[in-house]
């Protein structure tokens, strides 16, 4: 029954992709299975469908500036010299905020595929990107640590480019040398089985 539990709670992350339509084969599958067999998920699929098409007739807004974003390579930094260990601990979605948390996702995924580049929206210019542009958009949970986000990006073998825009989407480019389509598949692999602190993920 626990297994089920957990299962099911990985597909819920799902839900929004499985809208956007951005889920590879196997994963939309999985979905379409457990939708057959859970009332509530389709329920919410429903819901979120509604907000993507809502979403999409909203004007897009001007990103904020670099203050979050300095803020944030700041916190990382800091992290980084401290070498705080390493933590396996996964934070699980409670119940009754998860419906709300998977809809702001959405309305995330929605607002990039129709947004243009994020590095034309912030100038490219923000001190860490690099020679190499961002290749991937992501955004965090809002109860997600320093120290959880620097993990999820040193696993996935990314770094902050730029952002965030006011939508909270930040820009990460690749460590290795070069933008092989190959590593950034590895790479939002990663960044998409951290549900828990990468609340969306998608090629830039």
């Amino acid at each position: 029954m626990a297994e089920n539990g957990k299962r099911d709670e990985e597909l819920d992350l799902l839900l929004p992709w499985y809208v956007n339509g951005s889920l590879s084969a196997e994963e939309r599958t999985a979905v379409e299975a457990y939708l057959e067999s859970n009332v509530q998920a389709r329920e919410e699929v429903a819901l979120l469908s509604a907000m993507r098409q809502n979403v999409k007739e909203q004007p897009l807004e001007n990103s904020p500036g670099d203050l979050g974003l300095q803020r944030l390579k700041r916190e990382i930094k800091r992290g980084d010299q401290q070498q705080a260990p390493t933590t396996g601990k996964v934070v699980a979605i409670s119940s009754w905020w998860r419906p709300l948390a998977v809809a702001a996702c959405l309305a995330v995924v929605v607002q990039a595929g129709v947004m243009i580049s994020v590095s034309d929206r912030t100038g490219g210019d923000v001190g860490i990107a690099g020679v190499n542009g961002p290749v991937l958009q992501v955004t965090f949970a809002p109860t997600a640590t320093e120290q959880e986000i620097r993990e999820v990006l040193q696993s996935a073998g990314t770094t902050i480019a730029d952002g965030p825009t006011a939508l909270g989407i930040y820009g990460l480019r690749l460590l290795a040398p070069g933008n092989e389509s190959a590593n950034i598949e590895e790479a939002l692999v990663k960044l998409k089985a951290r549900g828990d602190v990468v609340t969306f993920a998608e090629r830039n």
